[in-house]
């Protein structure tokens, strides 16, 4: 878990992602929010503009849609397929996932969202960032930490749902 990349750090956070071969990039900021600039503009976000950065970093933008849950709510995600080329070393895929609704302060108001988001990406290698660590960090580690080894009950109720 880290803290959203900074324009110098982008490089950097891309070099990370693919020498620890992340799958999964779990956003849980917006780059602005409240009118201030909380994160690096560190992903392309339209498809035919690949974004560059120093020292030969690319990260083209493949496809992008809306998380599907499998049930209702209100929570946002919006999943991007991205290709990083670092030089040196083999194209990387990864997926991107921008929880869009996190709220800047706080946690959000959330039924079983979280744990279905964190029980997919437990699959493989994953990055989770958000802009400053706090509650966003608890939250996630708890999350993070049911996910992974769902109680009994929870798995029960989940049926149930």
């Amino acid at each position: 878990m880290f803290q959203a990349p900074l324009p110098k750090t982008c490089p950097d956070f891309w070099y990370m992602v693919v020498q620890e071969k992340s799958v999964s990039i779990l956003m849980l900021c917006n780059f602005i929010e409240q009118n201030a600039k909380k994160c690096a503009e560190y992903i392309p976000l339209e498809e035919d503009k690949p974004a560059v950065f120093d020292g030969g970093v690319t990260v083209a933008l493949k496809k992008e849609e809306p998380f599907t849950f499998p049930f209702e709510t209100r929570v946002r995600i919006l999943v991007r397929s991205l290709e990083v080329s670092v030089p040196g070393e083999p194209v990387h895929n990864c997926m991107h996932y921008h929880w869009q609704d996190w709220p800047d302060r706080g946690v959000p108001e959330a039924d079983l969202a979280p744990i279905v988001l964190l029980s997919r990406l437990k699959e493989n290698t994953y990055v989770v960032h958000f802009f400053k660590f706090s509650l966003n960090f608890s939250y996630v580690s708890t999350s993070h930490s049911v996910a992974c080894r769902p109680p009994n009950e929870l798995m029960n109720s989940k049926k149930h749902i």
